[in-house]
């Protein structure tokens, strides 16, 4: 198994190609992995919204987790390469440091912020 590297913290500041080492080569990624779904729409979500604390299932025994989550992150916002290989490699490592989507602890809802005050019955009302 492939086993996450320790990234150096200033490859994690810089947008450098050398992240290219740290990567699988697309062509070695396997077109059907176990829970490929899963952890294909984990990295959109990671990339997109950015995860919560509980949303990503446990670590593989054996896997060292610090490790794992600096080698993933310095894929994930590395400038190159493509993001297509990027989101691919992120979401293939994942499969293989993480247990499956049934280890996720189910966390408690994000506190919703109200950005405006709720409208009040009288200003409801229709002005004729």
């Amino acid at each position: 198994m492939i086993q996450p590297q320790n990234i150096p913290d200033g490859l994690m500041m810089s947008c450098l190609d050398v992240i290219e080492k740290y990567m699988v080569p697309l062509a070695d990624i396997p077109a059907i992995y176990p829970h490929k779904q899963f952890f294909t729409g984990l990295q959109q979500r990671w990339f997109f919204q950015g995860l919560l604390r509980g949303e990503l299932p446990r670590f593989r025994q054996g896997v060292d987790g610090l490790a794992a989550l600096r080698h993933l992150t310095a894929v994930q916002t590395s400038m190159k390469p493509s993001h297509e290989h990027k989101k691919a490699c992120v979401a293939y490592l994942m499969s293989l440091w993480f247990e499956g989507p049934e280890t996720v602890s189910p966390a408690p809802p994000a506190q919703q912020v109200q950005t405006k005050k709720p409208i009040s019955k009288g200003r409801q009302k229709r002005r004729r």
